[in-house]
């Protein structure tokens, strides 16, 4: 991979060496959010049965039909868009930190800003690392904890050789702390 095709190699310091360049596995990356469809397809079932109870009680109107293709189209067009954020997502690890690019959206955390590590295996030699930021980690206090995210940082998706990315994180993580 060159710099060409990582748009977060030209933001590099100068003194920053480059240990990991890589991006999202599409396919697995699309896999992963199957399950955006399945809970699609239960909200325009629902949207169409309670459309369909209202249009019986308001006989005279027909406004079912544009509703539900209407959710049809979100569906769609949601899933569809999962494929380019794969292909439009970067990863570079240096010595100094963590860097994900999405399109324009970028996000950074230095090593010593990390405070846990996590690896998600999935098929294969693809994983995804969850990365704690130490600054987020004893916030969002709130009483309903299962709507609460757990993850408190950036999340490399599908990443390929993630065992061995995870290991090197971790190893730098390690470094920074035992300078401090």
């Amino acid at each position: 991979m060159n710099a060409a095709e990582n748009p977060l190699l030209h933001e590099l310091e100068s003194d920053e060496k480059v240990l990991w360049s890589g991006k999202s596995d599409v396919r697995s990356f699309v896999w992963m959010r199957i399950w955006h469809i399945l809970l699609g397809i239960i909200l325009v079932a629902c949207l169409f049965g309670v459309l369909e109870i209202s249009r019986n009680a308001l006989a005279a109107h027909r406004w079912d039909v544009p509703w539900f293709l209407l959710a049809v189209y979100a569906i769609i067009i949601g899933y569809l868009q999962w494929p380019w954020v794969a292909r439009n997502t970067w990863y570079v690890l240096t010595d100094y930190r963590v860097m994900m690019a999405t399109g324009k959206t970028r996000t950074s955390l230095k090593m010593h800003r990390i405070h846990g590590i996590t690896l998600r295996k999935r098929k294969g030699d693809i994983g995804d690392i969850v990365l704690r930021d130490a600054a987020k980690v004893t916030r969002n206090y709130t009483i309903f904890t299962f709507l609460r995210r757990v993850e408190k940082g950036p999340i490399l998706y599908c990443v390929k050789g993630a065992e061995s990315v995870c290991d090197q994180i971790r190893s730098l993580v390690a470094q920074v702390k035992s300078v401090k």
